[in-house]
């Protein structure tokens, strides 16, 4: 619903959770959400590809005659496949219908009050429209924006975010919060439900497989399954490798969003993913023991601060004084 449990930055002065940064693979959740709403059809045909999946030349833009490997939509999204995303977009979207879903989900807009919008370079041509819905170059949004995409992914409604929970004047009086904006329609509960299910591949067989599972395989949030997508791009200030994941829990049933983005600058370190991880365990788990039932401490400790500051300020509130016209 766009309430904020937790806002972090381990380094606000040099890497600012309010600026945009490099969106990466977060972009093939759009594409995808594209897909869904306007070339349905695209999404049940393989992608036949060669070379690294991950590397994108303007004639890998068009499929191979013949050899390659061949990857389904679930695949391309679990494995974050360039090569297929690209050919996505230059092929069964075009240029107007990418930027009207990016329009669509907000990621052009300043997702909160201090925060910067997110931008789009120019597309020029064939190759920058493959990099932009690939994610491989083109975006730029700030955390908070990727948070907002995150928990599109619950009702496909789009969010407003909120994190003051009381405010009072200069005599400690309680002032009433202005009343929250309604969310907005991004996509249809379907479409929602359906990129749930095939980002649940993600972090049980793709990209972020690894971080929710431990040595042995065992799934580190037990039965509470996670819909997520990762990113990883080369970015600049603060230069290094940027890591991003987005994803909601449990998949089936949203109760939480999160967002994360990490910048290491030499191999290995703690990854976006595993970030996301070790604190979806926090909200889930508890004496090695997972439950989706436990992410509702969360929400009743946000009750807990909403309620109090709404009787105190229904109890001080003063009834308008009455006016009295004059009779002539």
């Amino acid at each position: 619903d766009g309430e904020i449990f937790s806002y972090v930055s381990t380094d606000p002065d040099t890497f600012p959770a309010t600026r945009p940064y490099p969106a990466a693979s977060l972009m093939k959740v759009v594409t995808a959400a594209a897909l869904l709403r306007s070339a349905p059809e695209a999404t049940s045909r393989d992608c036949r590809y060669v070379g690294s999946p991950w590397e994108l030349s303007p004639h890998q833009l068009t499929p191979p005659p013949r050899g390659g490997r061949v990857a389904s939509f679930r695949h391309a999204i679990a494995a974050s496949n360039n090569q297929c995303f690209a050919r996505y977009a230059v092929a069964d979207l075009g240029k107007a219908t990418l930027l009207e879903e990016i329009r669509r989900v907000g990621l052009l807009e300043a997702p909160g009050t201090g925060h910067a919008p997110g931008r789009v370079l120019p597309v020029r041509g064939r190759l920058s429209l493959g990099h932009l819905g690939s994610g491989m170059a083109g975006s730029f949004i700030t955390p908070l924006s990727a948070a907002r995409l995150a928990a599109a992914l619950a009702r496909g409604e789009l969010v407003h975010p909120y994190w003051i929970a009381r405010v009072r004047d200069s005599e400690g009086n309680p002032l009433a919060l202005p009343h929250r904006r309604k969310p907005l329609a991004g996509w249809s509960p379907e479409i929602a439900a359906e990129l749930r299910e095939v980002m649940v591949g993600v972090t049980e067989h793709g990209t972020a497989r690894s971080a929710f599972h431990d040595r042995a395989g065992r799934p580190r949030l037990g039965s509470v399954r996670v819909a997520g997508k990762t990113g990883t791009v080369t970015g600049h200030e603060p230069a290094g490798r940027y890591q991003w994941f987005i994803g909601v829990a449990p998949a089936e049933a949203p109760r939480v969003a999160i967002a994360t983005v990490v910048v290491n600058n030499a191999p290995g370190g703690t990854s976006a993913a595993e970030v996301a991880a070790a604190t979806l365990r926090t909200v889930f788990c508890e004496h090695g023991t997972c439950d989706v039932s436990l992410a509702e401490r969360l929400h009743a400790r946000a009750k807990a601060r909403r309620d109090p500051i709404k009787r105190e300020v229904k109890k001080v509130a003063r009834p308008p004084e009455p006016v009295v016209l004059d009779q002539v």
